[in-house]
Order: structure tokens, then C-alpha cells, then sequence
């Protein structure tokens, strides 16, 4: 029979047994029952095993899970694990669950998605996203919404990491979270307070901002971003030297060390450049404090000014503006409170009231000025009705009396004074003082009345036409010119039109159209017919009227009958044409008189030149020695010769005069060396009549201006006069003086040259015939003294073309005084005037040395002429070529080049002229200088020659000596 073990019977007991030394033992009994085949009992088999070790080990697991479930329960957080799958089915939950969302762990337990259904369905994507993130990162923290069991949401955090088994493959989700709707709502209200805040700083209008203790800006308004024309990102988080330039920047963080440094607050005005523009900021900047009053930033509020600063501009320069107009209103502006007390005044109300300085009338009264006490009644009444009633009174005219009873009269406006709110303050008013003004009026008045009588004596009508209606208004005087006796009750333009002479209308019809497309004055002669059929010549004179606007309202004219004035104009005109036919034949009779002088200059002065050329020549003994009685002889020859040119000379002169011909070399002339020149002349003169000649001339008188010429020629006429009627014995002064003569509003000057003599004197009946021409005033004087009659003449004419005087005081018997005055500027500068060139100093051997090697060619027609000069330039050395024609020396030219031509004018076939023209376009000649010596004096032939090419022009007859001075000059 076997036996066998039944394991179904086996029993597992765990009990405490003591042991030897008395310690508890913990065991574990394991007994097992044996038995037959038949299942009876035969015996059992027991097995102890020591627990010690395992019972110490679950006493700590139960102490563990004791502290783990006492720190589930007490911990404020809900700790749970899904699984890792698409559900994030719930395989654990924390007891603390029911106290967040209201549902026991067992909900979560027996419904593993629970927290699914819970979850807000704004939230359910983020969450799921955020859950697949964490597969990647293993560790996540979002918040987010679920419903509470009672139907509100709670908002939690929650924390969660993903565990992963040794192939890091996810196995579970772990994660806890906490409730912080407590937070979020104090979020929420903070960032709707925040949010309320910054809408209150982006509405504000001022500029604000706060700083860090490093300068970041950590907050500024939507008015700091628009001075900035920057958006937020721009300017958090970063200081004013990112934001603003160098300068600008170092200021304000200046400004901010400042602050921090007192911890008290600043106020300034600063300026910032926004958009390019400068914006001016009235800024206050506090440091902010924390709870413990420690300073961590600064807030600045900067008010944007300016606006406020051009509005103040504006302000003062509207107040200047109203100051300046009142300073030069000529109309007097003053205003008073509603006490009668003034407050201020312009300057011509000022001037009005005898005030020296307008502010001087503040807090006065009218009882202060210089009215008398009617006045002051008068004007206080006034005022008091204005700012009672409030109402105004204009342009009241008041005639007052100051206390030295002077009477003015003022037209003043008044009006009430009030204040922006429209209480009456006050009184404005303005005053003028129209005393002068009435008094004019009332002479304008009797102006126009005396004008009208004058008009009326002068027989001028007056009309007056609307330029739109087109009505003519007349006076009587204009029916009486118009020949209508009776006034009409009216007039158009079309009822004077039809008074107006049928070939004339067109003319009247014309000039008025002009007046109205032009706008311009009216002014015709033209002819009338009037009713009983006479024809009269009328003047019509008019001037435009406009309205205030400027345009043209009135034309306003007057009338009057010229028809004798027109008898007598073609009676002028009939005269006028006789006298034009008259002077044609006067002008030809004059062009023909002055070629006759010309020719006569030519062909007198041709011989003339002959004459006196030889004479010197003998004279200087070119051909040989001459005894004293030729010599004499000689002298009487050169003498006449002299005579005949002075009187060729005169009547040239005077035939210049005449003809307007003869110009002024004005120039700067020396008086001590004009009057020494002119006193040279009649020395000799003088001498042989035993006669005494004395000058007065005053120092340091400056130069005179005058032509050098005619003014010696003024003086040695007047000193020959002089000397000529001068008995033997007697005496000639020249006195020269200043004086001075008041014309009009001006005091002009003279230089006077006196000539006194002891002469025969000129009788009172004769001095009127003293400046005529070819008159001597006594005809048995002319075998005593000879003479043209011409010099006196001249002498005027030159002084008149000098713009000077003649005077004349003499006694018949006693002697004669001649005053010539040129007009003298006592002040001009002295100038350094030359006197005559001085005479060549070298003798004729040493000039004869000197003008060997200056070759010369005479060219002249007239063979005794040629003959003269050759003789006496040929005996001072010169080397000489003749030609008698132009021809004759073009041919020379061909083959000679000569240093100097000189060259007459009126030759044959080729003239002077001619010739030198030609002798200008040959380049071998460019050197060359040429003289012209001729006959002709007339007026123009000098310019002729010398634009023609010659380089001197010189007049016969001429002295041989100053001939060769002249040529030494030009070839020098």
C-alpha cells in the first residue's frame, strides 16, 4: 500500500514562539498531511521557517503606507496615473479629488475617463496637445479647466511626468495638481485692474512712464508711444540712450541720478524732438517706493505744453500786436471801470488830454484831467448812462472847455465794457479831437464856394455822369455853354450825344468808351451844335469817381467854350508855318554863313600863315643876319599879321557862339596861374605906355572850374580893353574875390575877376550898346583905337556859356571897372593845376643836335605855306620830305617811312582826310604819327581828322616855335 502527500492539506500557520534566551521569535509553521491510497491519515509533516526578517520588513511597509496615505490625505495637491494610451484612462486618484472637484477617487476608479468628460471644451485641444508634448520632454506643467460636480469650473495646475520601463518604453503617467481658481481670479482681478490702469495712462494725455533703478523702462502709456512714434516692444526693457539721442538722453539720465540720489520729486520744462519737431514738456518725476520704503524706480508724467506755450505766444504776440496798433492809432482809445476810473489810454488819447505818458492816466478820474467841471459832468453822465443802460453811443460830437478856457471839439464813441462772461466791467471808448478837422471843413466849405464863383466868372460848367445808370446831371452854366436856356429834369448821356457836332461824335463816342474799358480820366475838344444852329468848340475835362469798393461809379467833369482860343490857336498856327518857312531860309542863310566863315578861315588864314611863318623865320635869322630896321620893319609886318588873326579868330568865335557850336573843355583851373598867363599878355603892352599893372589875388583859393581857353580869353580881352583905353600914366588891377548871392533857398558862389582901370570911361547912354555886335560906342574912336567891336560880345557869351555874369560900374572921364564871375564850389578839392608848358629850354644848335635823326613829310597844296614851315624846320635840324598832293606823297610812302607826316586838309583830288585813312591801313606805317595843320577851324573838323587816324590837329597859322614844341611833344 503507498503512501502519498495531499498538498490541498497543507496548513500555513504564523505564530511567536520563545526561544532559549527568552526572545520572541516570529515563525511560520508549514505543516503537511500524508496519507494512503484510500485517503486515511497515516501522519502529517510540519516545517518551521524564521519571519523575523519579513515581519521586520511589513512592519515598515505598513508604517510606510501609513505615512504615504496620511500624505495623500493631507497633501493640498491631487495625485493620480493614467495610462500612456489615446484615453489617458485614470488608474489611480488621491482622496484629496473630492475635495477639488466634488467626486470620490472611486468615480475615477470605476470610470477611468472621467476626467475627459470633465475637462472645459475651450481647454480639451490645449490639454491634449500639451499631453502629447510630454512623451518628448517627460515633464510638463499646464493649467487648465474641470467642472466641479456641482456645474462650476475649477481652474488647477497640473504637474505630470511620464515613467517609462527599462526599454524606455511609456508604461504610466504620473502627475498631481492643485486648485488655483483662487489664483486665477486674483490674476484676473489684477489684470483687470492693470487692464484698467493702462486704459486710464493710454487716455490720459500726458506722457508717462516708469523706470527701474537701471534705467529700463518697464511701463509707459500710449501718449509716450505716440511722442515716440514707436510701438511698446521699442521701448520696454530698454534706456533712454537706446532710445533717445546722446545729448538728450545724458540730460534726463542726469535728471533721473538726481531723483534717486534726494528720493523726492523734480519739476522742469524740458524739450524733445518728436517726428522732427520740437515739443516742449512741463515733466515731473517721484521716485517710487516699495512697502518697506525703499526707492526701486521712477515715474515721470510729462505734460506736452506746447501748445499751451504758442497758445502764450500767440497770446503775447497778439497783445503786442494790439499794443503796437494802439500806440499808433491816430484815433484816441481809452477804457474805464464801472467806478469811472480809468485804466489805461493810448497815445493819442494821451496827446488829446496834454498826458505826457499814457500810464499816467491809471486810476484817475475826468476830475483829474484838465476839464472844467461842466465837462466833467457832461462825461461822467455820459458814462454812467452807457454802463447802466448798456447800450452805446457813436461819433457824438462835444464841444468842451479845459480850464485855461480853451475850447476843442472831440467826437467821441462810447460802447459798454464787459468780461467773458458778459458782466459789464466798464467802458470803452474813443475819442478824436476834430478841432483842426471842422475848422478845415469849414475852410473847404468856403473853398468850394469861392471855387464855384470862380468857376462861374470863368464860365466852366460842371456835369457829372453815372457811369451806370448813364444820367447826366449840368449846372447852369453848362445850359448857358450849350446854348439851352431852360434846366431840364433830367439828362442821359444820349441827350449831350445829340448836341455833339455830327463829325465829332464818333471822336466823343470813342474817348468814352476808353473811360470805360480802361477806367481811365476823361479829356476832349470837340464841337457843338446849338439850338439856334452856331457851332462852338468845347474843352471837356472829367476824372472817375469810385465806390468804396474801387470800382467806377461817377465821371465828374467841367466844360468850357474854347472857340476864341481855337480862332486864335489856327491864327497861331497860320503864323507858326510862316515862321517855319522863315527860319528854313534863316537855318540855309546860317549853314550857308558858316561855310562862307569856313572858307574865308581857310583861304585868310592859308596866306596868313605864310605871312607870320616867314616873318618868324626872318626874325630868327633862318636865312641870315637882319639890321635893326628891318627888324622893325619885320615886327609891324608880324604885328598886323597878329591883328588880322585875333579878328579872324574873334568873328569864328563869335559865329560859334551864335550857332550853338562852340563846347567847354571844362577842367580845374589854378586862379594865382590863369591870372599870371593873363597878365603876360598886355605886360609889354602896358610898359610902353608907362601904365601900372597890379594884381590881388587871395591866398589858398582853391581851383575854379571853367575851359582853360576861353577863360584867358575872357582876361586878356578885358586887360586890353583896358590897357588900350588907359591914358599914359595910368593904371589897370586885377582883383580876384569870392562872393556870394542867396537864390531861392540856396546860396550860390562866385569867383570874381575884377579888371579896374583910370581910363577914358563909359558914358550912361552908351553901356546899354556895350554887348553888341560890331558896335563901338563912339565912332570917332576908331582911328584912335582899333578894334571889331566883338572882344565885349565874346565875353558875355563865353561867361553865359559858363553859366557866369558880367557886371560893369564906370565913370565918363574917371575909369571903368569889368566884374566876370564863374560859379566856384568853395569847398572842391585843390587840384594840382599846370600852368603853360614851359618853353624848351635847349638852344636851337642842341635841338638841331636832337632832330637830326627825326625824319619828316610836309604835305600841302599851297607852295609858300610849304615852303615857310620846310625853311624853319629844315634850319632846326629836321630831315624833310615835300609833297604838293596826296598822290605825290602816297608814291613817296611807297619807298620812305617817315617818323612823322604833317599834312593840310583842303587839297585836291585826294584829301587830308583821304589821305590819312589810307595811310592807316598800311601796317609799315603803324609807327608813324601824324599831324594836321590846316586852315579850317570850324566846329567838328578837329574830330574828323582825329578819327580819321591823325594824332594832332592843329590850327593855322600857327607859331613855327610851337610847331616844333608840338612836334617834340608827340614824338617824345
Amino acid at each position: 500500500m503507498q503512501q502519498k502527500e495531499c498538498l490541498n492539506d497543507i496548513k500555513d500557520t504564523e505564530l511567536e514562539m520563545i526561544i532559549k534566551d527568552g526572545t520572541i521569535l516570529p515563525v511560520s509553521i508549514s505543516t503537511k498531511i500524508i496519507t494512503d491510497d484510500n485517503g486515511n491519515y497515516i501522519r502529517s509533516r510540519s516545517t518551521i521557517i524564521d519571519i523575523s526578517e519579513r515581519k521586520r520588513a511589513e512592519q515598515k511597509i505598513i508604517a510606510l503606507k501609513k505615512r504615504f496615505a496620511y500624505l495623500l490625505n493631507s497633501c493640498p495637491a491631487v495625485i493620480y496615473s493614467t495610462k500612456p494610451n489615446n484615453n489617458y484612462q485614470c488608474t489611480f486618484i488621491s482622496e484629496r479629488v473630492s475635495q477639488v472637484l466634488g467626486y470620490s477617487p472611486l468615480d475615477f476608479t470605476n470610470h477611468p475617463t472621467l476626467w475627459l468628460d470633465l475637462l472645459h471644451p475651450e481647454d480639451k485641444n490645449r490639454v491634449f496637445a500639451n499631453i502629447e508634448q510630454v512623451f518628448i520632454s517627460n515633464s510638463m506643467t499646464h493649467e487648465y479647466r474641470l467642472r466641479h460636480k456641482d456645474g462650476h469650473y475649477v481652474w488647477i495646475s497640473d504637474e505630470l511626468i511620464v515613467i517609462r520601463d527599462s526599454e524606455e518604453k511609456p508604461i504610466e503617467i504620473l502627475g498631481y495638481f492643485t486648485d488655483i481658481s483662487q489664483r486665477k481670479q486674483t490674476e484676473q482681478e489684477l489684470f483687470d485692474s492693470e487692464a484698467k490702469l493702462q486704459a486710464i495712462l493710454n487716455y490720459s494725455p500726458s506722457v508717462i512712464y516708469v523706470k527701474d533703478l537701471q534705467g529700463k523702462h518697464i511701463l509707459v502709456n500710449q501718449a509716450f508711444l505716440d511722442c515716440a512714434k514707436c510701438k511698446a516692444d521699442d521701448i520696454l526693457g530698454k534706456t533712454d540712450k537706446a532710445i533717445f539721442p546722446p545729448e538728450m538722453a545724458n540730460v534726463i539720465m542726469a535728471n533721473d541720478q538726481q531723483l534717486i540720489e534726494s528720493g523726492g520729486r523734480l519739476q522742469f520744462e524740458e524739450t524733445v524732438l518728436s517726428d522732427g519737431e520740437k515739443r516742449h514738456f512741463l515733466s515731473n518725476k517721484f521716485a517710487l517706493r516699495n512697502l518697506a520704503g525703499e526707492v526701486y524706480g521712477i515715474c515721470g508724467i510729462s505734460t506736452d505744453i506746447t501748445d499751451r506755450i504758442n497758445t502764450e505766444k500767440a497770446l503775447q504776440e497778439s497783445r503786442n500786436l494790439l499794443d503796437t496798433i494802439l500806440k499808433t492809432l491816430p484815433i484816441g482809445v481809452f477804457w474805464k471801470d464801472n467806478q469811472l476810473v480809468y485804466q489805461g489810454m493810448n497815445s493819442a488819447a494821451a496827446q488829446i488830454l496834454d498826458i505826457d505818458n499814457p500810464e499816467m492816466i491809471i486810476g484817475k478820474t475826468d476830475a483829474d484831467l484838465l476839464w472844467d467841471e461842466i465837462t466833467v459832468q457832461k462825461i461822467q453822465e455820459e458814462d454812467l448812462q452807457v454802463i447802466g443802460s448798456g447800450d452805446s453811443f457813436l461819433f457824438k460830437l462835444q464841444n468842451v472847455s479845459l480850464v485855461d478856457d480853451t475850447n476843442i471839439c472831440l467826437e467821441t464813441s462810447k460802447v459798454p465794457l464787459r468780461n467773458l462772461q458778459g458782466r459789464l466791467i466798464g467802458v470803452l471808448g474813443i475819442v478824436q479831437d476834430i478841432t483842426k478837422r471842422l475848422k478845415a471843413e469849414n475852410q473847404l466849405k468856403d473853398l468850394t464856394h469861392r471855387l464855384r464863383i470862380a468857376l462861374k466868372a470863368g464860365a466852366y460848367g460842371i456835369w457829372e455822369l453815372d457811369l451806370k445808370s448813364f444820367s447826366l446831371h449840368w449846372d447852369q452854366q453848362m445850359y448857358e455853354i450849350f446854348g439851352m436856356g431852360e434846366r431840364q429834369s433830367s439828362l442821359t448821356y444820349a441827350d449831350f450825344i445829340a448836341c455833339v457836332y455830327h463829325e465829332d461824335i464818333s471822336l466823343v463816342e470813342n474817348k468814352f468808351a476808353l473811360v470805360l474799358r480802361e477806367k481811365r480820366d476823361f479829356s476832349a475838344q470837340f464841337r457843338i451844335l446849338r439850338p439856334d444852329g452856331e457851332i462852338r468848340w468845347i474843352k471837356a475835362i472829367a476824372q472817375i469817381q469810385r465806390d468804396r469798393e474801387g470800382n467806377p461809379a461817377t465821371l465828374v467833369g467841367i466844360n468850357s467854350d474854347i472857340t476864341e482860343e481855337k480862332k486864335a490857336q489856327e491864327e497861331l498856327c497860320q503864323k507858326n508855318e510862316e515862321l517855319q518857312i522863315a527860319t528854313e531860309k534863316a537855318e540855309i542863310a546860317n549853314r550857308s554863313k558858316s561855310e562862307f566863315l569856313a572858307n574865308m578861315s581857310h583861304e585868310l588864314r592859308t596866306p596868313l600863315n605864310a605871312i607870320l611863318g616867314m616873318t618868324e623865320i626872318l626874325q630868327d635869322q633862318v636865312y641870315g643876319e637882319i639890321n635893326p630896321r628891318q627888324s622893325k620893319a619885320l615886327k609891324t609886318i608880324e604885328t598886323a599879321g597878329s591883328h588880322l588873326l585875333s579878328l579872324i579868330n574873334d568873328i569864328l568865335d563869335l559865329a560859334k557862339i551864335e550857332s550853338n557850336r562852340m563846347e567847354l573843355d571844362i577842367k580845374p583851373l589854378n586862379v594865382k596861374q590863369i591870372c599870371s598867363y593873363s597878365l603876360s599878355f598886355v605886360k609889354q603892352q602896358a610898359l610902353k605906355k608907362n601904365i601900372t599893372i597890379t594884381s590881388q589875388i587871395p591866398e589858398n583859393l582853391t581851383p575854379f572850374m571853367a575851359d582853360e581857353r576861353r577863360t584867358g580869353q575872357v582876361l586878356i580881352n578885358l586887360l586890353n580893353n583896358a590897357v588900350k583905353f588907359t591914358p599914359e600914366g595910368g593904371k589897370v588891377t586885377l582883383k580876384v574875390s569870392v562872393i556870394s548871392e542867396e537864390d531861392k533857398e540856396r546860396t550860390k558862389n562866385y569867383l570874381r575877376f575884377a579888371i579896374k582901370d583910370t581910363g577914358i570911361g563909359i558914358k550912361k547912354e552908351h553901356i546899354g550898346k556895350l554887348f553888341q555886335s560890331f558896335v563901338q560906342l563912339d565912332a570917332s574912336l576908331n582911328r584912335q583905337f582899333e578894334g571889331t567891336g566883338l572882344g565885349l560880345v565874346l565875353v558875355k557869351q563865353i561867361l553865359d556859356l559858363h553859366g557866369g555874369k558880367v557886371g560893369l560900374s564906370s565913370e565918363f572921364g574917371v575909369g571903368s571897372c569889368f566884374m566876370v564871375d564863374f560859379p566856384y564850389e568853395i569847398n572842391q578839392l585843390d587840384t594840382n593845376i599846370s600852368s603853360q608848358k614851359s618853353k624848351d629850354s635847349l638852344s636851337q644848335n642842341s635841338q638841331g643836335e636832337n632832330n637830326q635823326q627825326i625824319s619828316i613829310l610836309l604835305v600841302d597844296d599851297n607852295c609858300p605855306n610849304l615852303l615857310t614851315t620846310y625853311s624853319y624846320l629844315e634850319a632846326n635840324g629836321f630831315s624833310l620830305v615835300c609833297a604838293n598832293s596826296g598822290e605825290e606823297a602816297l608814291n613817296i610812302l611807297n619807298t620812305h617811312y617817315p617818323d612823322l607826316i604833317i599834312t593840310d586838309i583842303q587839297m585836291p583830288n585826294i584829301s587830308g582826310i583821304e589821305l590819312i585813312k589810307i595811310i592807316r591801313q598800311n601796317p609799315l606805317l603803324d609807327q608813324c604819327k601824324i599831324i594836321v595843320l590846316t586852315a579850317l577851324a570850324m566846329k567838328g573838323d578837329e574830330q574828323k581828322c582825329l578819327e580819321a587816324g591823325a594824332d594832332m590837329y592843329l590850327s593855322k597859322p600857327i607859331r613855327l616855335k610851337e610847331l616844333n614844341l608840338k612836334i617834340r611833344e608827340l614824338l617824345t
